[in-house]
């Protein structure tokens, strides 16, 4: 799905290269990554990506990123600490 492949994009910009984009800035490194597999685009060909988003825009999309950590009860604890 598109929508996906923007989203890992976009935290492959953060983490690589310290670049927080908006989805829809992001949408070009997904392109760049689809030319490559779909239309025979060449990985060593010298390419530009325009990123000219803030990520800060739309920071509901950070919270994708990380699962929540699960909960657990006083009683859970109890079992796997005794």
């Amino acid at each position: 799905m598109l929508c996906d492949e923007i989203l890992i994009a976009q935290k492959e910009l953060a983490e690589k290269f310290g670049l927080l984009a908006e989805p829809s800035c992001a949408a070009t490194l997904a392109a760049y990554k689809k030319m490559i597999t779909v239309d025979g685009l060449i990985s060593d060909d010298k390419v530009l990506l325009m990123i000219t988003g803030n990520g800060l825009k739309d920071s509901n999309v950070l919270i994708q990123w990380n699962e929540k950590p699960s909960a657990r009860s006083y009683s859970d604890w109890l079992n796997i600490l005794c």
